[in-house]
Formats: C-alpha cells, sequence, structure tokens
C-alpha cells in the first residue's frame, strides 16, 4: 500500500500530535473533567467515546481552543498552545449541525476560510477543486447553497471545509448524529477513507459505540469526568480494565465464579459448578476462594443442537438481526446467557423452546472482582 501523504504531498511522520496534561474543567458545582491526560497519534483518528455528560465535547472543544481549563495544558506539536487563540492553533472542527453558511454556494462555504487566510484566487480554484474530488462534489454540487443539499451531501461540505486549509489536526463533533442508520454508516466510512488518504489527525466525538469501533485507531473512554481505558477498539471490548468499560462497550454476560486455582496470569475458575482453565491478559491477584465476575461475550458462547456441551439450556427468545440471531437461553432457573450466532439461512434458526448445548470459548472469558 502506498503511504500515507497529507494536501501538500509531504509524507506523514510516526509521532504524537496532541497531547493534553492535566486538564481540568468545572462548571459551577460539575466536574466536567477531573486531570485529564492523553496523548493523540499523528495520522491517526482517536474517538472520544462516552455516555452523555462524561466530559467528551468539553474536552474537545478545550483542545479547538473554544473552552478555556481551569487548569491544564494543551500541546500541538509540542507547542503549548493554551493560550493561543482558536484561529491561530492549526485545528478545524465539524458541528453536529455542519455550521454552513446557507447564503453562500458549495465552492464558496469551501473556500472561505482560504479567503480569510487570503489566497490568491487561482490558489483557491485549484484547492476547492481538489478536496471536492476527494469528497465526492460534483461541479453542479459545487454551484448549489446547502438548502439544496441532503443530509449527507452537507456532511461532506462540511469535510471539504475543515481540510481545504491543510489543518494540523480534525476535531469531529458527533458530526453523524443527524443522520438515518444507513446514510450514517456510509458516510462514517467515507470519513475514514478520507483521513486515511490524507494523513491528517482526527479526534473524533461519539456516544455510539459501533460508530467508534468501526473507524477508530484508538479510542478514549471517558464516564464522569476520567478516563476509563484507552486502546484500540479490540482491546477495549475484548480487554476490558473493569466491569463498567465491559458493560459500555456491547452485551456481556455477567456470571457468578468463585477462583479455584491461580499460577501467575493462568487461573482455573468455578462457573456454574463448572471448572474453566484460561489464561488472563494481566496479572490477576486473585486467590483461591475469592468471588468474582466472570465476563463472556455473546458471540464467545457457541450453541450445539445435539444438547452435547458443558452446559445444557432451552432457547427463551429469538431476534433476528440481519444475518444474526440473537438468544436468550437459560441455565437452570437463575441464569440467562445472550448468545449471538451469524446465520447462513433462515433454517439456522434454532427455535424457543429448544433445548441446546452450551458451550464458553475459554479465550474470550475475563473475570473481576464482584
Amino acid at each position: 500500500m502506498s503511504s500515507i501523504k497529507n494536501i501538500s504531498g509531504e509524507k506523514n511522520k510516526e509521532h504524537i500530535e496532541v497531547t493534553v496534561r492535566n486538564i481540568s474543567k468545572r462548571f459551577g458545582v460539575v466536574n466536567a473533567l477531573t486531570n485529564i491526560s492523553a496523548e493523540f497519534g499523528k495520522g491517526k483518528l482517536t474517538t472520544l467515546l462516552g455516555p452523555s455528560g462524561c466530559g467528551k465535547t468539553t474536552l474537545l472543544r478545550i483542545i479547538a481552543g473554544f473552552e478555556n481549563p481551569d487548569n491544564g495544558d494543551v500541546f500541538i506539536e509540542d507547542r503549548n498552545v493554551i493560550e493561543t487563540p482558536p484561529n491561530k492553533r492549526g485545528v478545524s472542527i465539524i458541528f453536529q449541525n455542519y455550521a454552513l453558511f446557507p447564503h453562500m454556494s458549495v465552492f464558496e462555504n469551501i473556500a472561505y476560510g482560504l479567503r480569510v487566510k487570503k489566497f490568491n484566487e487561482n490558489e483557491i480554484k485549484d484547492r476547492v477543486n481538489r478536496v471536492a474530488k476527494w469528497v465526492q462534489l460534483t461541479e453542479t454540487e459545487l454551484k448549489r447553497y446547502p438548502n439544496q443539499l441532503s443530509g449527507g451531501q452537507q456532511q461532506r461540505v462540511a469535510v471539504a471545509m475543515a481540510i481545504v486549509t491543510e489543518p494540523k489536526v480534525l476535531l469531529l463533533d458527533e458530526p453523524l448524529s443527524n443522520l438515518d442508520a444507513k446514510i450514517k454508516e456510509y458516510l462514517r466510512d467515507e470519513i475514514r477513507r478520507l483521513q486515511l488518504r490524507v494523513g491528517i489527525t482526527a479526534i473524533y466525538v461519539t456516544h455510539d459505540q459501533a460508530e467508534a469501533t468501526a473507524i477508530s485507531d484508538e479510542i478514549i473512554i471517558l464516564n464522569k469526568g476520567h478516563i476509563e481505558q484507552k486502546g484500540t477498539p479490540e482491546d477495549l471490548y475484548f480487554r476490558p480494565i473493569n466491569k463498567w468499560v465491559a458493560d459500555f462497550m456491547g452485551k456481556a454476560n455477567f456470571l457468578r465464579a468463585e477462583i479455584k486455582d491461580v499460577n501467575g496470569k493462568k487461573v482455573t475458575v468455578s462457573i456454574e459448578d463448572k471448572l474453566f482453565d484460561f489464561e488472563l491478559n494481566y496479572n490477576p491477584y486473585f486467590k483461591p476462594g475469592e468471588k468474582c465476575e466472570a465476563l463472556i461475550r455473546p458471540e464467545a458462547v457457541k450453541l450445539k443442537r445435539t444438547g452435547d456441551g458443558r452446559f445444557v439450556g432451552v432457547i427463551k427468545k429469538v431476534t433476528f438481526l440481519c444475518g444474526l440471531a440473537e438468544y436468550v437461553v437459560a441455565l437452570g432457573e437463575s441464569v440467562e446467557l445472550i448468545v449471538k450466532d451469524a446465520l447462513a439461512s433462515p433454517a439456522e434458526i434454532i427455535p424457543i423452546g429448544s433445548s441446546v448445548g452450551v458451550d464458553l470459548l475459554t479465550e474470550n472469558i475475563q473475570i473481576f472482582r464482584e
């Protein structure tokens, strides 16, 4: 694959583009952010993910310069910009409502930032046309006004406006939240494609786990103004640091368990009176006899129509999810498991009331203290 280059054609270098150190922010009695420190890699797309009110948009606005922290610093390319106004930081931001100028044509919207920076007309025309091709806006669309465009087209205009001035950092504040599901999925992939092509550093805010895992190099999960965990989408889903992250990152089964043996990272755990041996990705510091909870993702539960498995269960509920079947399986009277199973045909759906064998993939089990 060819190397990623920025708009001006220079080769992208791998290092940290943005650093925030010890950022805190209060709004009245509310601690929006408490001592936040994080690094954002150059040329990477990092998502700030978390529930409403967790502080993710506040952190983005502090990086952009639209909000001043009570404490802490923001570095862009090793330069402390905490006293630098937004228009001097070398960042561009895309808001939820796209912030397009309704009285300007699409061409003039995209050209606006270049005109403010006093580029000559030939350079403006060249840059606008080049970026328009990247975001797949036609010559006809460049002549239209924002109210003549679909939501998806407006989003492309907003992206073009943001990158045409060649910012060091692109900030995106829930840019897809107002779109329907199908166009949202298409445009998130377009944003990722363009970000990789341009090689720009992007910081993306969303509360949507599926959106974050689909496009991110790294994800920072915030909760109540604190960072819970940072890592790749795969790490956060399969190796969450605590139960809150595990539950936030998708559907999960939590079963009461007991530690039977510990040998370094290798543990033996009793789950519903069945013994499971597996190795954790961290040193658990558990002791034999200690109570815990076992995390088993729905994809890590395997059903067998023949009934032979570590457990025997009964199908209580079936939900069809476009190529997937989601089951609720009862193990006895008090334990239920959520199970997801890929389907090749409708005939593979297991009917409600069926008795099934149930196995757990031990490589996907994680344990947490109660």
